[in-house]
């Protein structure tokens, strides 16, 4: 789930954490919530899925950002 973030600072850290049904997705999610809600990156509509498929909507907010963390 999105935080939909994605409008405004466009310079900003962009933060993708995995979500899967795995243990290991499960602590990422965790972890990534944990960094978007003390500020240090936003998150946003857009996933890995998306810029791997090549959508430009997502490719244009990850190479705007300042840095992008996986």
């Amino acid at each position: 789930m999105g935080c939909g973030c994605l409008s405004g600072d466009t310079n900003a850290r962009i933060l993708f954490t995995c979500s899967g049904c795995c243990a290991e997705g499960e602590a990422s999610d965790k972890i990534g919530r944990k960094l978007r809600a003390v500020g240090y990156a936003r998150c946003g509509n857009i996933c890995l899925a998306g810029i791997g498929a090549g959508y430009p909507k997502f490719l244009n907010a990850a190479k705007a950002a300042s840095e992008v963390v996986i």
